[in-house]
């Protein structure tokens, strides 16, 4: 395994532990259709060009390379569900700053944020302006998986507020667009929707 896919490999796993609760038995859902969960996050153009790396309780396995511009995880390190991600490459320097910084400070929540827009260097934003994450979670039911995910999306707008976006800064509760971290160097849109995984 190069460097770079060794690289993207930390990078993604660092993010998932602030995403999900590790257990302590890998779900069994097998590998393609763990990779077509995760894939399911992103428009089908988007799909094929894409890596994906499978996580259980031993570690992180680059199933699929690709040289598209997301990279996707799905975990499934939790018995009681398996988590996946995509985020954009451009994602790849923040995700490795935030899980250097959350080693090194042991912060989290309005703290963290606080001294990650302290560090971020030069150009004062975490994230470029427009960069995607993409989420979701997969119950784990008594006969398999849950028929439905919940997905949610992230779109990083550094410094926006509520008057220049025209969307509020508070979570509406039903999947509507909200603006999160208003005015912050980490600012983003958030919606989400309830999808169905049957096939």
């Amino acid at each position: 395994m190069d460097e770079v896919v060794s690289r993207t490999v930390r990078v993604v796993a660092g993010v998932l532990v602030g995403f999900m609760v590790a257990g302590g038995a890998s779900g069994q859902m097998p590998a393609p259709e763990q990779i077509d969960l995760a894939l399911s996050l992103l428009p089908p153009s988007a799909r094929e060009a894409t890596s994906v790396v499978l996580r259980d309780e031993t570690g992180d396995v680059l199933e699929r390379p690709g040289d598209g511009p997301f990279v996707c995880v799905s975990d499934a390190s939790n018995p009681n569900r398996i988590s996946v991600l995509c985020h954009h490459k451009t994602l790849d320097g923040l995700m490795l700053l935030k899980e250097r910084l959350r080693a090194e400070s042991g912060l989290r929540g309005s703290d963290f944020r606080a001294l990650l827009c302290e560090r971020v260097g030069p150009a004062g934003v975490v994230a470029p302006a427009g960069a995607m994450e993409i989420m979701g979670s997969l119950p784990r039911t008594a006969t398999g998986y849950a028929s439905e995910m919940t997905v949610t999306r992230l779109l990083y707008v550094p410094f926006e507020t509520t008057i220049g976006l025209g969307i509020a800064d508070e979570d509406p509760g039903d999947g509507r667009p909200w603006l999160h971290h208003a005015g912050t160097c980490g600012a983003h849109v958030m919606w989400s929707e309830v999808r169905s995984t049957a096939r």
